[in-house]
């Protein structure tokens, strides 16, 4: 009691022999359970699309031949690709063309599988200076089990990898630094030890000549400071 229900109501005029109409004949089927599970889908769907719409990373659905049936408003500013540009074409489309062959390969694993794949790659970009994203995507399935598509999220990485090729570059530059002062000193070290030798040398036998007392001194003393050199 008090109850809402829902009915399939079907009906036609009853006609007898003469043509003419006598009433009607219909019936009825409760659907309050059917309505219930429409209305839970819509709502379920709704609530997709709000959280969708507000996220702060780029979402999109594609059907088994790689079309795009969804994307929110992030995952085309952060692909450049505006929804009328995306919806109903293969998303590969755009991404950078070296980077679609190994994204292609991770989707039909991820279609065989099941199992979620995470990958990096560069959108294409409509200006042509796409941006780099991390891809978290899931294959999507019927209640049969047969695969349907894909679902997936984008999130903008660019300044990332901005951050780690300076660092890289920096690494590089400090390591090629590193290099050239090992090599300066090296030679340096080559170019004065020759001389030097040549200076000992010539300095000690000067000091074993007859030399006055300071004159001994001196003689003795560059010997001293050449061998500590």
């Amino acid at each position: 009691l008090g109850r809402l229900c829902h009915f399939d109501v079907r009906k036609a005029l009853f006609i007898n022999d003469q043509g003419v109409v006598i009433g009607t004949v219909g019936s009825a089927r409760d659907v309050t359970e059917r309505k219930a599970a429409e209305d839970a889908l819509t709502r379920s769907e709704e609530r997709f699309r709000t959280l969708a719409q507000v996220s702060p990373v780029g979402i999109f659905q594609a059907d088994a031949q790689g079309r795009c049936t969804f994307v929110n408003d992030q995952w085309s500013r952060i692909s450049g690709y505006p929804k009328h540009a995306a919806l109903g074409r293969n998303w590969l489309r755009t991404l950078k063309t070296a980077d679609r062959p190994a994204i292609l390969r991770s989707f039909r694993e991820t279609a065989r599988t099941g199992i979620d794949f995470v990958t990096e790659f560069r959108f294409r970009g409509r200006d042509g200076e796409g941006r780099w994203v991390l891809l978290r995507a899931a294959a999507e399935r019927d209640r049969q089990g047969r695969f349907t598509g894909f679902v997936g999220a984008v999130t903008d990485i660019t300044e990332r990898r901005a951050a780690e090729d300076a660092l890289r570059e920096a690494k590089a530059q400090a390591e090629a630094a590193t290099q050239a002062k090992a090599l300066f000193l090296a030679n340096m070290s080559h170019e004065i030890r020759t001389p030097l030798a040549g200076a000992i040398g010539t300095t000690r036998l000067l000091a074993q000549t007859s030399l006055n007392v300071e004159q001994q001194r001196l003689a003795d003393m560059a010997v001293e400071a050449g061998r500590a050199l």
